[in-house]
């Protein structure tokens, strides 16, 4: 029964065409909420990685046939699924592919295999040594080389991080998060940036997933489980007005929260790419486990603290950078497992002048998330994928 309900589903996703010619391809349907700015600028067409639908044609097949020889190239398991995505390309015969999907094997190993068009891999998250490294998981491990040929990145972190991993990237372009740069300048700016809260909180952790997978590593949990803790323990004790940034709808994360911190915080209702960031401008201190967002704001300017008491480097990017700030690691992370330490740092944020603040983390904000308002990230995007699109036309004017 259930091949015959897997031959079901396949036959419902089948498309008996081939796929349309395109310049440009955006690599992923996951791929278009982060990369709107960018290609409504842009006619595209998307290739569906994740099996939503299935182009068939005598074409297909014939492509199919002659790409066997990369049979022998594993991804994890029998490179099928590659042969297809790789034989869709050269039909359609883009000028450029990208994505936001950023640690895709499939990605990195079609960006080396063809080599007439130009792939850009957009960073959609900091990848410390839990994500790039020989202290991550077992499947990064066993996949350790990360091997692919461009990558718009947050900031000068990864030019230096990937390359001390071993890992083989081609050409850096550290323009700063791409969606980010656009709602920053386009929705958020736009609105009052008063501040209402002396705490943003980050919520990271998607809570069904610890309900689904009770044997979640123990030292992501430690970490989270910690900080929540922690604040929700300082709030109480000094009276502070926080509110806390949900990620997602995850009704199991509201009820996590509830438990908590009850009535005690404000929830900041989640609207992709724009609620989490007004927060932490309408916020005085930024509080997070070493995410992403807390990489973002500390590139803004907010005061931000990291929290990690994991007892592993995994998620502190600070440890894992070729260069590093000492003032700020100094200031902004608290990595021991002592809530005096949390209390005196938060303070301490709380009470310094933003002028001070400033001052200590100029160059840490540029080198891990650089945003320039002047010529912001998704724009510098555009005008790459422009400059590679009219590439050949160019050079017949000249």
């Amino acid at each position: 029964m259930k091949i015959i309900r897997g031959c079901k589903s396949i036959i419902q996703k089948l498309v008996f065409s081939s796929p349309k010619k395109s310049a440009l391809v955006i690599y992923d349907h996951a791929s278009l909420p982060g990369l709107d700015c960018v290609i409504k600028e842009f006619k595209y067409s998307v290739l569906e990685t994740r099996n939503e639908k299935i182009y068939f044609s005598f074409l297909m097949l014939f492509y199919m046939i002659v790409n066997l020889k990369y049979c022998t190239v594993k991804i994890g398991r029998l490179n099928l699924k590659g042969i297809y995505l790789l034989s869709c390309l050269k039909i359609i015969n883009p000028k450029v592919v990208i994505t936001i999907v950023d640690d895709s094997e499939h990605f990195h190993w079609l960006s080396r295999t063809l080599k007439f068009i130009e792939f850009y891999a957009v960073e959609n998250g900091i990848r410390p040594l839990g994500t790039t490294g020989k202290l991550g998981t077992e499947s990064i491990r066993k996949n350790a080389i990360i091997s692919f040929t461009n990558y718009i990145c947050y900031g000068q972190y990864e030019v230096e991080h990937f390359p001390a991993q071993g890992h083989k990237i081609d050409h850096y372009y550290p323009f700063g998060p791409v969606p980010q740069s656009y709602y920053r300048s386009s929705i958020i700016a736009k609105h009052s940036k008063s501040i209402k809260y002396q705490i943003c909180k980050v919520a990271q952790a998607s809570w069904s997933v610890f309900e689904v997978h009770p044997d979640y590593p123990e030292k992501f949990k430690k970490l989270i489980i910690t900080l929540e803790k922690y604040l929700a323990k300082f709030i109480k004790e000094f009276n502070i007005k926080c509110c806390i940034a949900l990620r997602d709808s995850d009704d199991y994360a509201m009820n996590y929260y509830n438990e908590i911190y009850g009535n005690a915080v404000t929830y900041i209702q989640f609207e992709q790419h724009v609620s989490t960031y007004l927060a932490m401008e309408e916020s005085e201190v930024v509080v997070n486990s070493f995410s992403s967002v807390g990489t973002q704001a500390l590139g803004l300017g907010r005061k931000v603290l990291f929290v990690d008491c994991s007892g592993t480097p995994c998620h502190n990017f600070f440890k894992s950078s070729v260069t590093r700030f000492p003032e700020v690691e100094e200031l902004c992370v608290v990595s021991e497992d002592n809530y005096e330490l949390f209390c005196n740092k938060l303070n301490r944020l709380l009470a310094m002048p933003y002028e001070e603040y400033l001052s200590i983390v100029k160059e840490a904000r540029a080198y891990y998330a650089v945003f320039d308002d002047h010529y912001p990230a998704y724009k510098k995007v555009i005008d790459l994928i422009n400059q590679r699109i009219n590439k050949k036309s160019q050079l017949g004017l000249t």
